[in-house]
């Protein structure tokens, strides 16, 4: 085998070959002019970079290295130790003492060849080969006890057991015997197959046989083992008769025999048919089912809540009502309630309670609104507040005093007779009721039908003049006319029908000539070729007969029901629903519903609102007037859940208030306070500014500001009279100017932006001679605050920030570090606190007598004046520069 040998000194001329233009010394500061790289030490070596090289043919992991780059291969499959790179190939550097000698010789049934070309030598190693058609085995040597190789034909292994045959079979033109292992044969064992659908493991057989007719032919079933076995078809599947009871029928024959594998009847189990057996038909969700008038009798009909039982919720125009938020902006709301119902809000019942801050804004308070009474503070200690029930009222001075209306402007309120005053007794007049003289009375003709609120007028309420009985009506009468104009009461079911009744196709439409029944409908009889009616044929007491020409009868007296449907098709009663017994008694009005009594335990006719009525309540502020019912705060069976309305705190808003509604009557003492007045509503037309020194009305002087004198009253002063200065500021005692100047008592922050800018011009610059200059002012991130920082800081402890007079805003720091036989490692302040921030890092040592090292971020360094320039990025510390 060949060598290749090369000595140390060729090592060392590689590193020493390449062109220079600088030189550069470790350990010195002095390095020898002859060398480009002077590394001076007397304990410390020359490091050779260290890479995994996977191909020695190829560059990778090195990009274009230069023709003589060495390296140290660290891959132990291509060889560990120094390459260098000839300009196609690595090429170690080997010794004697490295290389080992490798021997290549070929074993049983292995055959190795070799090829030398060059300097490199291939072995190439294979498998001996057998004969034509032997396959290589591993068999035991009995003399040696030990595994070895072997070829042998497959004939000589291979054995067909539990169903798999196998066959030899010769070649005639090479004479090659080959084994053909197909399924089939005995089994010798009981035999398992396991699949698995899960993971799409499954069996099947294709291809098999189609059986147009099956006689004596048998079926694989299988056992409660999974074990295949036959049966006969006709053992395995005898039909059975199918049977139905009365309550179902087929509806393609009335031949059930021979239609299934065992005897089934089918019939409807009593109380079985639940809600969700029920058909809604074309029922949309949310509507229910009612009971509903049709003609003469009554049916059940699925309608929506609202029109089947709901009922007129109005208001009084100032509360909205709608669907929802967005919508509740009109006087009234079909089908929302259970019983009509009329919602107010009650008088004198809004208090500040109910009035939200700031709902009393400009457009609410009327000119003049807010006088300086109003403006008192309320919560002086020793103030005095207006009586109870009193308003502000202006007196011919320009002063403000609070008085009873009545005292004030009261005057007397009569009426003529038909409008009485006051909640009892007939009173037609009342002394110092309203603001000027009034007297009420009702119009001739002036109420029209507009003003009577529906449902106030009941049929025992109206009389038909101009009768001879001049009295009202009974129930289900109405009023009709004659041909004169005069009005009596006749019942609603004599009045005659005005239906427009067509023949149909195989109809005829006649006459009755009566007002029960005006109309006689006759339907053709129908035959083979044309619709009709159908022939009732006479059976006897038989339900149903078939004719010969197909014409079928039913006889409604023989066909009965049972069940919760009972009697005869011609009669049929609906007497339990789920085996609940239903009342006999009839429904009493339309949408009457069935309710089940627990105390009759039956089902019995009803109203919603008794059935499943709650209380409708409010908090007496919003009023409810019910049909023929005076206003009250409560109204029992009227909605489908017990609700209580109330009005909110804070709730009434400006929204809810008109313009100029809220006058000097309306401000009553506490009921509104500052909370509840908006900003900015007292503008200078809701207010008054007067004096009253000495009795006189006097107007303020302009300028002035009216500021509460800690008494409950208001007084009239300047602006900044009124002004306390600190932190920074002073008043001049003369002008009461206020001016910049003064002590800071408290952190203080000046915010701007990139258009609002603080600058200070003028200032004196340091004289030149001036010995204390290492100075800067900063501004904190956070915050801004202004501080002074000395420009460079000098040290030698390697925990930066603790080194004298050091600051995260001090823009540069020297550290000068002398090195002993222990490693030391610059700890460095937080990066996101010294953005921006250098540090010089220095090995102030000037020989190489020590052996501790200095880690400076995971780099290490040991060698006299060598250094490190390190920067904060802000987020981390990054060395931008060494030596």
């Amino acid at each position: 085998m060949k060598k290749l040998l090369l000595t140390a000194a060729i090592a060392f001329a590689v590193l020493t070959s390449t062109e220079t233009f600088a030189q550069q010394g470790f350990g010195t500061n002095t390095p020898d002019k002859s060398a480009a790289v002077d590394i001076v030490s007397s304990k410390r070596g020359l490091l050779i970079p260290r890479i995994d090289i996977p191909n020695l043919n190829a560059a990778a992991p090195v990009t274009a290295p230069a023709t003589s780059l060495f390296v140290y291969n660290t891959n132990a499959t291509t060889g560990e130790g120094f390459y260098y790179w000839d300009g196609a190939k690595w090429v170690r550097f080997v010794s004697t003492n490295t290389e080992k000698e490798v021997v290549v010789a070929p074993g049983d049934n292995v055959k190795v060849t070799e090829v030398e070309v060059g300097n490199t030598t291939t072995y190439t190693v294979g498998v001996k080969e057998g004969t034509q058609g032997q396959v290589m085995v591993t068999v035991l040597n009995p003399t040696t006890n030990k595994l070895e190789s072997k070829w042998v034909n497959p004939v000589d292994f291979i054995e067909g057991v539990n169903g798999i045959t196998v066959t030899p079979v010769t070649d005639p033109a090479t004479g090659i015997t080959t084994n053909e292992v197909s399924l089939g044969g005995p089994l010798t064992k009981a035999t398992d197959i396991t699949v698995d659908p899960a993971t799409g493991k499954t069996l099947s057989i294709k291809g098999l046989e189609t059986l147009t007719t099956v006689t004596n032919e048998k079926v694989m079933v299988m056992d409660n083992n999974g074990v295949l076995k036959q049966v006969s078809v006709s053992d395995l599947l005898k039909a059975k008769d199918l049977t139905l009871e009365k309550e179902l029928e087929f509806t393609n024959g009335t031949i059930g025999t021979g239609a299934v594998l065992v005897d089934t009847k089918i019939g409807v189990k009593n109380r079985s048919i639940g809600a969700d057996k029920l058909d809604p038909g074309a029922a949309t969700p949310g509507q229910i089912a009612t009971v509903v008038n049709n003609g003469t009798t009554t049916e059940v009909k699925y309608q929506d809540a609202s029109t089947a039982i709901g009922k007129t919720l109005s208001t009084d125009d100032i509360i909205g009502v709608g669907a929802d938020a967005g919508s509740a902006t009109a006087s009234t709301l079909a089908g929302a309630v259970l019983t009509p119902t009329y919602l107010k809000i009650k008088d004198n019942s809004i208090t500040a309670t109910q009035i939200g801050t700031g709902a009393v804004g400009a457009n609410e308070l009327a000119t003049g609104a807010v006088t300086a009474d109003k403006l008192s503070t309320k919560n002086s200690e020793n103030g005095t507040l207006a009586a109870a029930n009193t308003v502000p009222v202006a007196n011919a001075d320009g002063t403000v005093t609070y008085k009873t209306i009545a005292a004030a402007a009261g005057e007397d309120l009569t009426t003529d007779g038909k409008i009485v005053i006051g909640a009892t007794g007939n009173a037609q007049s009342l002394t110092d009721a309203v603001l000027v003289p009034t007297h009420l009375r009702i119009a001739p003709e002036s109420i029209t039908s507009a003003d009577i609120k529906d449902g106030t007028i009941t049929t025992t309420d109206i009389q038909a003049p101009n009768s001879t009985t001049n009295t009202g009506g009974t129930a289900n009468q109405v009023m009709v006319t004659d041909d004169k104009g005069n009005v009596t009461w006749v019942n609603q079911s004599d009045l005659p029908s005005n239906t427009v009744m067509a023949n149909g196709t195989n109809t005829t439409v006649s006459g009755n000539g009566s007002t029960a029944t005006p109309f006689k409908v006759d339907v053709n009889i129908g035959n083979a070729t044309t619709t009709g009616a159908v022939k009732q044929a006479a059976a006897g007491t038989e339900e149903v007969t078939i004719a010969a020409d197909g014409t079928l009868s039913i006889n409604e007296t023989n066909v009965k029901l049972e069940g919760d449907v009972t009697g005869p098709l011609n009669a049929t009663k609906v007497t339990a629903i789920q085996g609940t017994g239903v009342s006999t008694t009839a429904p009493t009005a339309a949408n009457n519903m069935l309710v089940y009594n627990d105390g009759t335990k039956q089902w019995e006719p009803s109203t919603v609102a008794a059935a499943a009525g709650k209380n409708l309540t409010t908090d007496d502020v919003i009023q409810i007037t019910g049909t023929g019912a005076t206003t009250t705060s409560s109204a029992t069976q009227s909605v489908l859940k017990d609700i209580k309305l109330e009005i909110g705190a804070d709730k009434i808003t400006a929204a809810h208030i008109a313009p100029d509604a809220v006058g000097a009557s309306e401000l009553a003492d506490n009921a509104v306070d500052n909370t509840s007045i908006a900003p900015g509503a007292v503008s200078s037309d809701k207010m008054t500014s007067f004096t009253t020194a000495n009795g006189t009305a006097t107007p303020v002087a302009s300028g002035m500001v009216p500021t509460a004198d800690g008494k409950g009253g208001v007084t009239y002063q300047t602006v900044n009279s009124a002004v306390k200065v600190i932190n920074g500021l002073h008043k001049d005692t003369t002008s009461e100017e206020i001016k910049l100047g003064g002590d800071l008592i408290e952190p203080t922050a000046i915010n701007t932006n990139a258009a609002n800018t603080l600058a200070i011009t003028g200032l004196t610059n340091v004289a030149p001679t001036t010995a204390t200059k290492n100075k800067v002012i900063v501004a904190e991130t956070t915050g801004g605050i202004l501080r002074t920082v000395d420009k460079v800081v000098t040290g030698t402890n390697v925990d930066v920030a603790a080194n004298a007079n050091y600051s995260f805003h001090t823009p540069e720091v020297v550290i000068n570090v002398t090195l002993t036989n222990a490693d030391q490692t610059i700890t460095f302040p937080n990066a996101s606190e010294a953005e921006g921030q250098v540090i010089n890092i220095r090995i102030a040592n000037t020989t190489d007598t020590h052996t501790g090292y200095l880690n400076v971020l995971t780099t290490y360094g040991s060698m006299p004046y060598q250094s490190w320039v390190v920067k904060s990025n802000g987020t981390a510390w990054e060395i931008v520069a060494r030596n």
